[in-house]
């Protein structure tokens, strides 16, 4: 049988890209989102400390 080869790397490139899309995907939800939201919380926290010094100090 002859494959017209065109279509053949078609198929392979857009199932590649499907895939690969698929992946960036999950990486993003899965590990790139909660790094993130924890980056924010720690700067949050870094950013309230000179407030909280100041009020452990007012009580002493």
């Amino acid at each position: 049988m002859a494959y017209n080869i065109g279509e053949v790397c078609g198929n392979l490139c857009y199932n590649f890209g499907k895939k690969y899309i698929e992946i960036s995907m999950n990486i993003r939800e899965n590990i790139i989102e909660p790094l993130e939201k924890r980056a924010m919380l720690f700067f949050a926290i870094i950013n309230e400390l000179p407030r909280i010094q100041i009020e452990l100090l007012k009580n002493y």
